[in-house]
């Protein structure tokens, strides 16, 4: 049986690409919800949730809170790096 109606671009267990993450970054700015984000980018609402939480980061001694989608990016490049030296430390 065929959906039609199938209008999810996002792929299941593909991660964010930094362009999506701009988006999320500039919706968060025009005060969209993460339910019209993530119908907009065609994933779950989960992701996109879960992506802001990644990706907030506070300014102004803590006042402020927003999401910043180079600190995920950071934090992704960080993570990889602590992988691999995990698996050379194995070795």
């Amino acid at each position: 049986m065929e959906q039609e109606q199938y209008t999810t671009r996002h792929q299941k267990g593909k991660h964010l690409n930094y362009d999506e993450r701009m988006i999320i970054q500039l919706r968060l700015q025009d005060g969209w919800s993460p339910n019209q984000i993530a119908r907009e980018l065609g994933c779950v609402y989960n992701t996109v949730k879960n992506e802001i939480q990644r990706g907030t980061v506070e300014l102004y001694h803590k006042t402020v809170k927003r999401y910043k989608a180079k600190a995920v990016q950071m934090y992704e490049v960080l993570r990889i790096s602590q992988i691999y030296q995990q698996k050379i430390s194995c070795k």
